[in-house]
């Protein structure tokens, strides 16, 4: 009769190391184990997203935040403002000359529908309306509005105002200027709405020895 020896243990199939299963947990991931031309595609499409993320991005800030304009009133001449009490009537001759500076190297931008609208004690008295221009990079328009006519200012305050200033030797006049924009970039192309050129001078009394400061005008986006 045949007799197995009991001294041959049999202790079944090789169990696998540790560090086996470790290996294997660590190729389950994609990147680990693509190493094909897939992979290649997977980080172009990844870096062309953000690519055009950045882009977006670009293009929005311009949009919300357009590039400034450096504006000044260079010089000015108040040859005539006269206000009667009794009529409410203002007399006037006013001319400013005027310089825009668009200090960008990528963008020009293109000024349309412009005017240039003088006010006294918050009353509209006269306007000015302008060609349209184009400002390209780092150049300077020159814009010389005059104002002359008469007008009746209904402000309750005017004549307080003017008799005030008078005395004072200076008037304080806002010339605002507005148009319409379009910013051209290398790509694209963005209108805005209106920003508002605020410019609030300072003029000596016709007649008087004052003298008139160049004035920077600071620029309102709606």
């Amino acid at each position: 009769m045949h007799r197995s020896d009991l001294t041959d243990v049999y202790y079944g199939p090789a169990v696998p190391s540790s560090n086996a299963y470790g290996s294997a947990r660590r190729c389950s991931s994609c990147f680990c184990c693509s190493r094909g031309p897939g992979s290649l595609s997977a980080i172009l499409g990844l870096t062309i997203l953000i690519l055009a993320f950045i882009v977006f991005v670009s293009v929005l800030m311009f949009a919300f935040i357009p590039p400034g304009v450096d504006v000044y009133v260079n010089e000015a001449s108040l040859a005539e403002f006269n206000y009667s009490s009794d009529s409410r009537n203002l007399k006037f001759r006013l001319s400013l000359a005027m310089s825009i500076r668009n200090p960008t190297e990528r963008i020009s931008i293109y000024f349309d529908n412009v005017e240039a609208l003088a006010s006294y004690d918050g009353c509209l008295f006269d306007f000015v309306v302008f060609s349209a221009f184009d400002l390209g990079h780092k150049s300077t328009a020159n814009l010389s509005p005059t104002f002359q006519g008469a007008q009746i200012l209904l402000g309750d305050s005017a004549a307080t105002t003017y008799a005030r200033e008078k005395g004072e030797g200076y008037y304080s006049i806002d010339v605002n200027v507005r148009a319409r924009l379009r910013l051209n970039g290398w790509v694209y192309k963005l209108r805005y709405n209106r920003p508002s050129i605020a410019c609030r001078l300072k003029l000596p009394v016709p007649g008087s020895s004052g003298t008139f400061k160049a004035t920077e005008c600071p620029v309102y986006y709606f």
